[in-house]
């Protein structure tokens, strides 16, 4: 049997699934560092995580740093998985010094590209002069930039960036992007190394 320490709060999400995991044993984390199985209390001596899940529900609760503080408590700890999309908030850094391998998720890219997509047009397009003068009933024309052929550069290619320039694409955008390994992309017009950064 193999302990997942989980924030009590996600597990409605995922308990559907865990059902065809019966080698795993919930362990649900509360604030304040309550453990309970089954809706049981236990001690943190009677349990052995392997695994622990950092969840969207936990992300937003604000407790992350107090479920990091408690996973780090466990030598069982093997894994954490992240719905983060990168893993630059210090306490990732501690888990890895601990030697617990890390995963993160990729399913917010598409939202992320969608939201960075969102704010280009509504900069080009003047969104905001348009939203006040509709508010005072002033109908006088506003200039504004069309997306439409604008060279966009991406400093990042992974899943966010790539996302970013398909949907530019759509508006006919030149993407020029910086990826360390060079490799080509079907996404892109134009891939950069750091050092052809300063010629773009």
């Amino acid at each position: 049997m193999t302990d997942l320490l989980i924030f009590e709060e996600s597990l409605a999400s995922i308990a559907g699934v865990l059902k065809d995991f019966p080698q795993l044993r919930v362990v649900c984390w509360q604030a304040g560092g309550r453990l309970t199985i089954d809706g049981q209390p236990v001690a943190a001596n009677d349990v052995t995580p392997e695994i622990g899940w950092i969840s969207f529900n936990l992300l937003v609760s604000g407790q992350m740093k107090s479920y990091v503080d408690t996973l780090l408590r466990f030598h069982s700890l093997r894994w954490v998985q992240s719905t983060h999309a990168g893993l630059d908030n210090p306490a990732y850094r501690q888990l890895a010094q601990k030697g617990v391998r890390l995963s993160k998720s990729y399913a917010q890219s598409i939202p992320i590209a969608e939201y960075v997509l969102a704010h280009a047009l509504y900069h080009f397009q003047g969104i905001e002069f348009r939203l006040e003068a509709q508010r005072a009933a002033d109908w006088k024309g506003f200039r504004f930039r069309e997306l439409y052929g604008t060279r966009w550069l991406i400093v990042g290619f992974g899943h966010i960036g790539r996302r970013v320039a398909e949907r530019a694409r759509a508006f006919n955008c030149h993407i020029t992007t910086l990826r360390r390994s060079g490799t080509p992309d079907a996404a892109a017009d134009e891939i950069v190394s750091r050092d052809g950064l300063l010629h773009v």
